[in-house]
């Protein structure tokens, strides 16, 4: 009898632990803060909020490893962060950071997704507007689908815009 509920419990415990482990979704489906984002605007929007409030192990899990690597070693040329990883420098990042994002660049997206095929999106570090005038992004990043979400392949911070 012990063994036969031992078999029938183990599984039952294995489903509650895995669907704990699935982050938090409320009635509308919207899984933004913890699931991988289901447009590329959705994670543009999801990495900036949470490279700004130090989540560091949100950042890195919306990125390949290689976007990760590119990551690390643009924010501290780039953006004067120190750390080793991925999170020890989204920490460092944001631990320098005073008050909200600066809005010249920071969480707003400018210009177009543009989606070469449907697995794969990007995004340009410096579009113009309509008045030809740069509106600099925080970074020009590409994304592929994965798993019914958009994950980052590539996170290049450049130095300005302008030609």
């Amino acid at each position: 009898m012990r063994l036969r509920v031992a078999k029938v419990a183990l599984p039952l415990v294995a489903v509650a632990l895995l669907s704990a482990c699935g982050g938090s979704q409320d009635d509308t489906g919207d899984d933004s803060d913890t699931g991988i984002p289901k447009s590329p605007e959705e994670s543009y929007a999801a990495i900036m909020k949470a490279i700004y409030a130090g989540d560091s192990q949100r950042v890195c899990s919306l990125m390949t490893p290689d976007a990760a690597d590119r990551f690390i070693g643009e924010m501290r040329r780039w953006k004067d962060a120190e750390g080793r990883t991925c999170e020890g420098v989204v920490d460092s990042f944001a631990s320098r950071q005073s008050g909200p994002p600066p809005t010249e660049w920071g969480p707003t997206m400018y210009g177009q997704v543009e989606y070469p095929n449907q697995f794969f999106a990007m995004l340009e570090n410096c579009p113009k507007d309509a008045n030809g005038d740069f509106q600099p992004n925080f970074a020009a990043v590409t994304w592929k689908k994965q798993d019914d979400g958009w994950i980052v392949t590539e996170f290049d911070i450049s130095t300005g815009c302008g030609g």
